[in-house]
């Protein structure tokens, strides 16, 4: 029988794993614990950035066998999305401008929106906003939705709700739009060279805009590895050198700010020529976690 999977990553662990350390104990994690006081603790990829049951399908009408996995989001949907990633990430990882064919892209530019729309906030979102839309509340009321609830089908109306919703998460993923635009963005690899410089990555590890707001987005950020920062901006004259650096250096300050729960490093966190780090996580305003 095979094995239903529960723990579902938002943040897959193959990037993650660019963070674990050569001593074979993970990387370093950072949290606040119920107290409030930022703690940092050892932890290997598969306990970061996932949720249990984040995008399991419910049982919405019991009475008759389920046609579908509970887990064939996760399996069959953003598992296919994260190894197709992986391989160009290896690409981008080896060389800072890989000649990627078109499908690459594609695969890369599916991954990345697909970050900023899996998450547990994202998902919260979207349940909030059908909570107190009209049209899905009237249709709620409606007489076929009170048989399919009371009738002999006994129908759970909340987990077809729910069941529709991460169904339509995969279409926000798979926008042919959006994937376009990423596609045809211009992709700069900038890498750290000082001893002591590192990037961090969080539980939200894109960084929009150099923090100046999330739409429209014309530049984001993604460290790829503690060495190497992904730069993904649109074609215009005003994403100079310049300006390409400073979103550099404020990547880990950002990813620390937007970081809902865990700050990631490959390393313990000190103060060092190039970069206050241990400053840095002194400003980790995630939840608290009891970890």
């Amino acid at each position: 029988m095979t094995q239903i999977s529960h723990r579902h990553h938002f943040v897959p662990q193959f990037l993650l794993r660019q963070w674990h350390a050569a001593d074979n104990q993970g990387f370093w994690l950072y949290f606040r614990d119920p107290s409030g006081r930022l703690r940092c603790l050892r932890r290997p990829a598969k306990s970061v950035g996932y949720v249990e049951h984040l995008y399991s399908l419910r049982p919405d009408v019991p009475s008759i066998q389920t046609m579908y996995k509970s887990d064939a989001m996760e399996v069959e949907y953003f598992a296919k999305i994260d190894a197709d990633a992986d391989i160009v990430h290896q690409k981008l990882l080896i060389d800072k401008r890989p000649p990627l064919l078109g499908h690459e892209r594609r695969a890369w530019a599916r991954f990345i929106n697909s970050l900023l729309e899996r998450s547990p906030q994202r998902i919260a979102e979207i349940e909030r906003l059908s909570a107190v839309d009209p049209k899905i509340q009237n249709l709620l009321r409606h007489p076929v939705a009170t048989n399919l609830r009371d009738g002999p089908l006994k129908a759970d109306l909340d987990a077809m709700l729910r069941n529709n919703l991460l169904r339509a998460l995969r279409d926000f993923i798979d926008r042919d739009e959006d994937l376009t635009y990423l596609s045809s963005m211009k992709w700069v690899a900038f890498d750290l060279t000082s001893p002591d410089a590192h990037f961090l990555t969080s539980d939200c590890p894109i960084v929009l805009n150099a923090g100046s707001g999330p739409e429209p987005i014309e530049m984001l950020t993604i460290a790829i590895s503690p060495k190497r920062l992904l730069i993904m901006h649109r074609e215009h004259e005003a994403f100079d050198q310049e300006l390409l650096v400073k979103a550099a250096i404020v990547h880990s300050w950002l990813v620390t700010q937007q970081a809902q729960r865990h700050l990631v490093s490959s390393r313990r966190l000190v103060d060092g020529d190039s970069m206050n780090y241990a400053r840095i996580a002194e400003h980790l305003a995630g939840k608290t976690d009891g970890i």
